[in-house]
């Protein structure tokens, strides 16, 4: 079974599961993601000139700074708190999300639909899971680079301030690939050399852009906390 009908059939039971719930809290919520490629794998490959195919692996190149570094981003989004009972209710969501890593061209922004469920341990404390699909947002991100969706798997925990203020901490496990199959990321990097003109010593700046990142691996993840209002 292939993830996208698997997600399919649980929006599917989600569905028929708010038909039985006995109360309904609306809210919002935001805050901060920490994010990372999880399992991040590539190959760097020089190109001895842009315009032929000869290319000889390039593992000694730097990579840019920042391309291998968590990101901090920001996520907000409402829900829908569906209580069967005292002790669970279901929790569908729409959130804006900043995950990827640092480095701008491993930047992603997605669109998420969780689906929580939550076991109510008390009046103040949740413990939940479920799963999550998002899409990458076409107009804002312009990194080919990424795949469309992007299914996820998450757990958290909730601790209620009072009835209407809550603070929640989740963490994120990316199950699909992040990357296009033809991803390539360009790698700048720019050298100063010193050069005679006009008879004058004059330093100038040679960018080499033969350096090539391909064959890109990894998993979206991310811990986020937030804080949120329920009516």
């Amino acid at each position: 079974m292939n993830k996208t009908l698997l997600f399919t059939i649980i929006f599917v039971l989600f569905g028929m599961v708010v038909l039985q719930a006995q109360d309904v809290r609306y809210g919002v919520r935001a805050g901060l993601n920490y994010s990372q490629i999880g399992g991040f794998s590539f190959d760097k490959v020089y190109i001895e000139a842009p315009d032929t195919p000869d290319e000889v692996p390039n593992e000694t190149a730097e990579t840019p700074d920042g391309f291998e570094d968590n990101r901090i981003g920001f996520v907000i989004g409402f829900f829908a708190d569906y209580y069967f009972n005292e002790k669970f209710s279901i929790q569908p969501e729409i959130q804006f999300s900043n995950q990827g890593n640092k480095y701008e061209e491993l930047r992603v922004n997605a669109l998420q639909l969780p689906i929580v469920f939550k076991y109510h341990i008390s009046d103040y404390i949740n413990v939940h899971l479920g799963p999550e699909v998002g899409f990458k947002i076409w107009e804002w991100e312009k990194n080919e680079n990424f795949g469309t969706f992007l299914f996820s798997g998450t757990v958290g925990v909730g601790v209620n301030i009072t009835d209407n203020f809550y603070v929640n901490l989740r963490y994120a496990i990316g199950l699909n690939d992040l990357f296009e199959d033809e991803a390539e990321i360009i790698v700048s990097r720019d050298t100063q050399v010193e050069r005679i003109i006009d008879g004058q010593p004059t330093t100038i700046t040679i960018t080499d852009r033969n350096t090539r990142i391909r064959n890109l691996e990894g998993k979206s993840s991310y811990f986020q906390l937030s804080f949120g209002y329920r009516l």
